[in-house]
């Protein structure tokens, strides 16, 4: 099971703030006009030093609709200079630069793009670092498991029983991190650290945090994690949380436990 994990956090439409000078709206009027060819690549790097928050923003967004479009994707990728600048881009000083730069991590790929990744998966913004855990489980690339690892083992004990303003953003990490990882070897350290870090939400307080926990455990876990489960598995049905899982969950987290008895153990 993979749940859906697209997350529309972006801010609203800057072009209409009537606060900004005529010639800032012009710069990012030709920025990111989605009409004719797009600027050339150095073009718009040169806009990610501008004073205005709001043009770095258009520059950076830019950049990644380069990045994806078929006729220029080739020249953004290739564009000496852009890799440090998203970098940069990662930990601007204004929070809509920040979360726009997530989307450049596509430009790069998991590996090149895996430092300034992994500090938005950090970043004290929480719809930032929601964006970024989404590309984390896009790529299933265990260069952001390290980071992943970090952001639950720092945020465990309110995420055990996070508030409703928490709550979206805890249960993704947990699956964000089993994703990352699950392509690694058995004996990868990264898998094994993964599964470390997600069994004690095992015992969340939350019914969807335990069943998503079980889930990512499916994909980085091994045969000692199946007893574990089975033990969830037995205080759901006696009814032991506050809130329990359906019966069709049950009977899911059951199916993950017998699969996880039945893997070769490595730890």
């Amino acid at each position: 099971m993979r749940p859906a994990h697209r997350f529309d956090t972006q801010p609203g439409s800057l072009h209409s703030s009537p606060m900004l000078p005529p010639v800032l709206i012009l710069t990012i009027a030709l920025i990111s006009s989605s009409h004719g060819p797009l600027p050339p690549p150095v073009q718009v790097l040169t806009q990610f030093e501008a004073a205005s928050d709001q043009v770095r923003r258009s520059a950076v967004e830019t950049y990644s609709k380069g990045c994806r479009d078929r006729r220029a994707r080739m020249r953004y990728r290739k564009q000496p200079g852009a890799l440090s600048r998203f970098e940069r881009a990662a930990t601007d000083p204004a929070t809509q630069v920040r979360r726009a730069a997530v989307a450049m991590a596509t430009c790069f790929g998991p590996q090149k793009s895996a430092p300034a990744l992994s500090k938005l998966v950090a970043d004290s913004d929480a719809a930032t670092s929601l964006k970024a855990m989404n590309q984390v489980a896009d790529f299933s690339d265990a260069s952001t498991t390290a980071a992943m690892i970090t952001w639950l083992t720092k945020h465990r004990a309110r995420c055990m029983a996070p508030g409703d303003d928490e709550r979206e953003h805890c249960i993704f990490a947990l699956y964000a991190t089993g994703q990352s990882a699950r392509h690694e070897p058995r004996e990868s350290k990264l898998k094994l650290g993964a599964a470390k870090a997600l069994l004690p939400f095992l015992s969340s307080d939350v019914p969807k945090a335990r069943e998503v926990s079980a889930v990512a455990l499916s994909f980085v876990g091994g045969r000692s994690d199946a007893e574990p489960i089975m033990e969830l598995v037995k205080k759901e049905e006696q009814g032991s949380f506050s809130l329990v899982n359906s019966a069709e969950v049950i009977a899911q987290l059951h199916g993950i436990a017998r699969q996880l008895s039945q893997t070769s153990e490595s730890r």
